[in-house]
């Protein structure tokens, strides 16, 4: 969900690099260990953007990618906007990532802030929600924000950035096409829906029309009867879970 909701938002790269500014040193290693992790590269700032970086950041805090403004971002609430300006005018970087440590007051302004200025350089931010209180301040904010998307994992950012930045190659060389869906599909697709139990598609019909699209999914097989049960577990093998489907009436 995470990553479709990126996606849905996002612009193709400008850059494949990755731009990290936290108020936590901890939050920042997470995000280069990630970073690595993925493959997505987190160049360090040119000279002029260095230059900026400096001048807001304490000489106890890290000017380098990623970016620690530390907590003295509290004594001085605009460094995190000046340094995220910085960051994403720089060419090398296509997207700005800020782990959100705490839901709280003092931060739920910051997505906005983001949001304002990866509009202005048309690029991408992304919040990566590390406090326990998910639906603390600033959550509505950005998944609210154009051009911010909300993760609740570190994992799952750098993996959609991985994807995207992926994306972003294959069709600089030609070589992503979607085929067009065929009739025999399409004919399939309208007699599942047709034939759906209810008003709406069930999970089991749904995954069915999917697979026609080639999405994976599991197999499964409705049953009414204990002996059915069984038997059907036998031949998708074990290990199987069953579920209740009911399905109310077509209108």
């Amino acid at each position: 969900m995470e990553t479709a909701a990126f996606f849905a938002k996002a612009p193709a790269p400008t850059a494949p690099g990755a731009a990290v500014v936290a108020a936590s040193g901890g939050a920042a290693i997470m995000a280069a260990d990630r970073a690595e992790q993925h493959g997505v590269p987190m160049p360090q700032p040119s000279a002029a953007t260095h230059a900026i970086l400096e001048t807001r950041i304490p000489e106890f805090g890290s000017t380098r990618n990623p970016c620690d403004v530390t907590a003295q971002v509290l004594a001085d609430p605009e460094s995190l906007g000046v340094c995220a300006g910085a960051l994403l005018s720089d060419d090398q970087y296509g997207v700005l990532v800020s782990p959100m440590t705490y839901g709280y007051a003092p931060s739920a302004k910051r997505p906005l802030v983001y949001n304002e200025l990866a509009k202005q350089h048309g690029k991408m931010a992304c919040v990566v929600w590390q406090s326990e209180w998910q639906d603390g301040p600033g959550v509505i904010d950005a998944n609210q924000c154009e051009r911010v998307a909300l993760f609740r994992s570190m994992n799952t950012c750098f993996a959609a950035l991985a994807a995207w930045n992926w994306r972003a190659g294959k069709r600089a060389a030609g070589t992503q096409t979607v085929a067009a869906t065929s009739k025999d599909i399409v004919t399939q697709t309208k007699r599942l829906i047709a034939a759906a139990s209810g008003a709406t598609v069930t999970e089991r019909e749904a995954k069915e029309i999917l697979a026609l699209y080639g999405v994976p999914v599991v197999g499964e097989t409705l049953t009414r009867t204990a002996e059915e049960a069984v038997a059907a577990a036998a031949t998708l093998g074990f290990p199987v879970v069953m579920k209740v489907e009911i399905a109310g009436p077509a209108t």
